[in-house]
Parts: structure tokens; C-alpha cells; sequence
């Protein structure tokens, strides 16, 4: 073991940053007991596509086909590459300085945390096929909010579809136009769609579209059971090849209205237990964070320091000015690319604008909205007549152009 830390020291020393420090060489010796972990070198700054890639997949085949829950203080490669297709940089060493605990290119847990972390590797191949697609989509199937069953009451659950059979008509139809289109990732609105809905968009992606996509399925309003049993906002990730549910998100910060002139309410679900679910294969991480979850910074920071590089936002709120704001610096901190989905079109008779917002990490327009936000509201009042967006609509963004295409 000496020797072979004495090589590698001597190796680093070659490199442009400088040697590894003691720290570095100390978890380098307590990882090199597992054979697959040698490579744990590429701890440095500096090494080439060829070596992360080598890092990335020794770290996947330990746990390739299952899902694996880090304990506290454990220790994993980051190997987080910008969330741009082909795109042979790591962001590590430029896009923000480690946290004192880390080391480049490798994340050591927090022995103490309020949301903790898991990682699947069941769809590894499928992952990695459909998000290098350059297309990522939303749809948004609904015009106003008596599309939905909202109950009156100060705990809001179940909120439910008016019209199930409308709505799988509307859903089904718009993603099927995105897989067309050529998509990778399609994100669907939050609670825009029930269980038959999430069933049917898992047969249409096992059926037809051979395994080149992920639909992050929105969300539904159920009772939970097992072992985190009650009431919750659940966002399903449909992939090929594994059964519908297989991959699912909770929301972890309800909606509440406490300030409004009418009666204040709060969304009745159980947001425990705060964990995050990370879809991983060779080069993406996959994240799915629920509305208001993605304006936490609790759960900002988890994604980021997983090296999350696509992240999936279904929302449904009547205003989406702060994820404007909060996905552009998620971009810029994480290096990844973003999607926000939102639905209805309306509420209460205001526009929401925009209703799509996608991030990718470059430092020109790192972000496109759909539709584009009108004149400010003390201008000219924004009001439905404005905005000519159609609905039902599914919106289609090219993260290598940075463009937005109605589909």
C-alpha cells in the first residue's frame, strides 16, 4: 500500500496544480481496499475526458442494477460534467471552489443532514441514450384551473382531475409530440395527471420510442404506503424497461397560502422523509425536485453538491418569477441543464408567464422562457388577451442552440 502511494504521489507531482495533499492520500488508502476503487486517483485536477469516464463507470459497476443509500461521512466521485451534450469539460475545477469537507471531484456526505441522498443505478444505459439528446420538452395540457377538483379546505388533498379522460387524451398526445420531436427528457406539469395517466405514458414509452427517453410524469395527489406510509405529492420518472412507479420523487415542501384575502390553506401532504432520489449513468444525474422544492436551499445544495447535472422541475403555482431567478443561479453554481414545467395557463384569470423555463450552462442566454414575458404589469396589464400561447402545448428546447420551438 506504501509504494503504491508513493507512485501516485510521484504522478500528481507531474501535474500542473500540484501534488495530492495528505488528506487526499489518506482516503485514496482507505478506498484502495475495494479493487474497483483504484482508479480513485483521478481525486487531482487536470485529467482527461477518458480518465473521468474510466472514475465514473468503476463507481457505477460497485453498484450497477440497485439503488445505494450513502451513509453519513461517506465519501463519492462527483465526476459531474456540464449539463451540455458531448461536452468533454468537468466543472469541478472551474465553475465553484469545494466545500472544506471535499476534495476536487470528490464529495464526502455530511455527517448531519436535514435531507439525505440516494442513488439509482437500475437504468444506466437508457439514461445515458436519452439524456445525450440534445431536445428536452415540456408539456402543459391545461388552460385554467376548472380543469382541476381544488378541495375547499384549509388542508388542500387530493387535488384531482375535473375531466381524466380529457386530460389522458391532452397528456398523452402532447408527450407522444415531444418523444416525435426527438426529446430525451420530457417534463410534465405537477398534478396534471392520475394513475391510469402515469400508466399509460409508461406503456407508450415501453411500446414505442425503443428505450430513447425519460418522462418525468408530473405528479400526483396519493396516499402513500410501505414504509413512509400518508398523504403525499408523488412525481413518477418513467423509463424504459422498469415498471411504472419504479421511480419516484416526494415532494418535500408543501404549497401554503397564509396571506391571501381568502381563507389561508396548506398543501395536506406528509413531506417526510426528506430524501432525494439521483438517476445516475455514465456521464448524467438526474434529479426531480417538486415546485416549491426547488426554491429551498436546503435541497438546492444537496443537488449540487451530488453533482446533479439535469434537474426536473414540474410546478403548478400562479407565479414563476422566482425560478426565473433561482434556476439561472442553479445553472451558473451547478453547471447543469434545467427544466421547469408549469400548469394551467390561468389562474383566476391571470396569465402565468413564462410557463417553460430550460437552463443549460453556458454563459450566453443560459436561459429560454416560453412564452417570453409581456411588458411590465405597470406598463401594460398583463391579462390573458396577451398572452397567444396555445393550450394544450408542448415546447420543445435545444440545449446545444438555445433554442425554443413550439411543437
Amino acid at each position: 500500500m506504501g509504494d503504491l502511494i508513493v507512485a501516485t504521489r510521484r504522478h500528481f507531482d507531474l501535474r500542473p496544480f500540484g501534488p495530492l495533499s495528505a488528506d487526499e492520500l489518506h482516503v485514496l488508502a482507505d478506498l484502495l481496499g475495494d479493487g474497483a476503487w483504484w482508479r480513485v486517483r483521478a481525486l487531482g485536477w487536470g485529467f482527461d475526458l477518458s480518465t473521468w469516464l474510466q472514475v465514473s463507470s468503476d463507481w457505477i459497476a460497485c453498484h450497477r442494477g440497485g439503488i445505494w443509500a450513502p451513509a453519513p461521512g461517506d465519501y463519492l466521485p462527483t465526476v459531474d460534467w456540464t449539463g451540455l451534450p458531448d461536452d468533454d469539460r468537468s466543472t469541478r475545477p472551474c465553475a465553484f471552489p469545494a466545500p472544506v469537507d471535499d476534495f476536487p471531484h470528490f464529495h464526502r456526505l455530511p455527517l448531519a443532514a436535514s435531507t439525505s441522498v440516494r442513488f439509482d443505478f437500475r437504468a444506466v444505459p437508457v439514461l445515458e441514450a436519452a439524456l445525450s439528446s440534445p431536445t428536452l420538452c415540456t408539456v402543459h395540457p391545461n388552460a385554467t384551473l376548472d380543469d382541476f377538483d381544488i378541495p375547499d379546505s384549509p388542508l388542500v388533498f387530493p387535488v384531482t382531475l375535473a375531466d381524466p379522460a380529457g386530460q389522458r387524451l391532452r397528456v398523452v398526445q402532447a408527450v407522444r409530440e415531444a418523444m416525435a420531436a426527438g426529446a430525451g427528457l420530457v417534463v410534465v406539469p405537477e398534478l396534471a395527471v392520475d394513475t391510469p395517466i402515469v400508466d399509460d405514458l409508461q406503456q407508450l414509452v415501453d411500446d414505442e420510442f425503443d428505450s430513447q427517453v425519460v418522462v418525468v410524469a408530473g405528479s400526483v395527489h396519493r396516499q402513500e404506503t410501505g414504509s413512509a406510509p400518508g398523504p403525499a405529492n408523488v412525481s413518477p420518472t418513467i423509463i424504459a424497461e422498469l415498471p411504472a412507479w419504479a421511480c419516484t420523487q416526494r415532494k418535500l415542501v408543501p404549497f401554503t397560502d397564509l396571506v391571501s384575502s381568502h381563507q389561508p390553506s396548506r398543501e395536506g401532504i406528509d413531506p417526510s422523509p426528506r430524501e432525494i432520489t439521483v438517476l445516475v449513468s455514465e456521464r448524467w444525474r438526474l434529479a426531480t425536485v417538486i415546485c416549491r422544492d426547488r426554491l429551498d436551499s436546503t435541497v438546492v445544495d444537496v443537488l449540487v453538491r451530488n453533482g446533479v447535472n439535469m434537474l426536473a422541475v414540474p410546478t403548478m403555482t400562479d407565479t414563476t418569477t422566482p425560478y426565473v431567478a433561482a434556476l439561472g443561479a442553479f445553472v451558473d453554481r451547478s453547471q447543469a441543464a434545467a427544466v421547469v414545467a408549469n400548469n394551467p395557463k390561468e389562474f383566476h384569470g391571470d396569465a402565468v408567464t413564462p410557463r417553460a423555463i430550460f437552463g443549460r450552462p453556458t454563459a450566453h442566454e443560459p436561459l429560454a422562457l416560453w412564452p417570453e414575458p409581456g411588458p411590465p404589469p405597470e406598463a401594460i396589464p398583463l391579462t390573458p388577451e396577451l398572452d397567444v400561447s396555445p393550450s394544450p402545448a408542448t415546447v420543445g428546447f435545444n440545449r446545444v442552440t438555445g433554442t425554443v420551438q413550439l411543437l
